[in-house]
């Protein structure tokens, strides 16, 4: 989690990471440093980016364990309704809309835009998605690619990795894993 970046958010107010004298990294924004949200000690955090409005985005490991971003001083528990354990690989779009992966509290993998979950693709319920980077990304215009898990198997393979492509015109092109 540690990036050790700093960057100069509107009104001239610097937002980073810093190292407290416990040993923990933590983000901070102008002259507060991140080091509790809602009740609970951050046990780590690192400074992301800053979304083109110049609010920043930081991903933080709570005391609880769980691994959630905080959008300027709000913390993101939810998506789409789901609470969330764990993001991985946040992003985001040239709007402004964040994306990336949510492991959810029932266990699933999922890439998220914003509030939104891809828990379905035109036919098939999406079971895991986004295990890793090599597998999944949000491409500029908003479509999402990538390996994801459905619910229907298929007898078509290719390269003996049980990998199918389908195109869908609402997502780009994903590849389903049979």
């Amino acid at each position: 989690m540690h990036h050790n970046r700093c960057l100069l958010l509107p009104g001239d107010v610097l937002a980073g990471d810093v190292s407290l004298e416990d040993g923990r990294q933590v983000p901070f924004i102008g002259d507060k440093v991140i080091d509790e949200v809602q009740g609970m000690k951050v046990l780590e955090g690192s400074f992301l980016f800053k979304l083109p409005n110049g609010e920043p985005v930081s991903l933080i490991k709570l005391e609880d364990g769980r691994e959630l971003l905080l959008k300027g001083e709000t913390l993101i528990e939810s998506i789409g309704g789901k609470k969330v354990i764990k993001v991985k690989y946040p992003s985001f779009l040239p709007d402004g809309t964040i994306v990336g992966t949510a492991t959810l509290e029932d266990g699933r993998t999922l890439p998220f835009r914003g509030d939104t979950l891809l828990e379905e693709v035109p036919g098939r319920k999406v079971m895991n998605g986004g295990l890793s980077a090599m597998t999944f990304f949000w491409r500029f215009d908003g479509t999402v690619t990538g390996g994801l898990a459905s619910t229907e198997r298929s007898s078509y393979r290719s390269s003996g990795m049980g990998m199918r492509s389908t195109c869908l015109s609402h997502y780009s092109c994903i590849s389903l894993w049979a």
